[in-house]
């Protein structure tokens, strides 16, 4: 075995190795790109709920303090309970609505980043992911029904000209 045969083996190994660390590279890049379409939203939508929580909060509170200083303090120490704001379903809601949004963000990333994982091993180990693969079958098949219907049409055409000769 000479050198130079050894350092091509190597250089086309390299090669090899460098494509497949390209691939997930930009895989990696596709895959922050869904993850941040995913993310963003739902943390924009969270943010907006706990604002309007917390300024319908601030309101209900701004507004019973009003009612204190309007009522006085006699009618504040005979029914306390009265005068408290009323922001519990608000704030309950806004927990519960962020927890939903969470979740689903969560499990939608998971998917996102299970697809990735997978198709990243795929590429590393040499083998066409599984949509990759997907893909070339249906290529397969439309290319195969095309033939068939070529070759259809062609014979229907033969027995149309021997109809009208005969």
């Amino acid at each position: 075995m000479n050198i130079e045969s050894v350092v091509n083996d190597v250089k086309t190994r390299v090669e090899d190795v460098s494509n497949r660390a390209q691939g997930v590279a930009e895989l990696s890049v596709d895959t922050v790109k869904k993850a941040n379409k995913i993310v963003v939203p739902t943390v924009q939508n969270i943010v907006e709920k706990q604002t309007d929580a917390a300024r319908e909060l601030f309101e209900s509170g701004k507004s019973s303090v009003s009612r204190v200083r309007n009522d006085g303090l006699k009618a504040v120490a005979s029914n306390p309970i009265e005068y408290l704001p009323q922001g519990r379903s608000v704030f309950v809601d806004a927990f519960n609505s962020s927890v939903e949004l969470t979740t689903k963000a969560g499990d939608e990333l998971a998917k996102v980043l299970r697809k990735a994982y997978e198709d990243a091993l795929a590429r590393i180990n040499g083998k066409k992911s599984k949509v990759a693969a997907a893909k070339k079958t249906a290529r397969k098949a439309t290319g195969a029904a095309r033939k068939t219907a070529r070759k259809a049409s062609t014979t229907a055409r033969k027995a149309a000209s021997k109809a009208t000769s005969a």
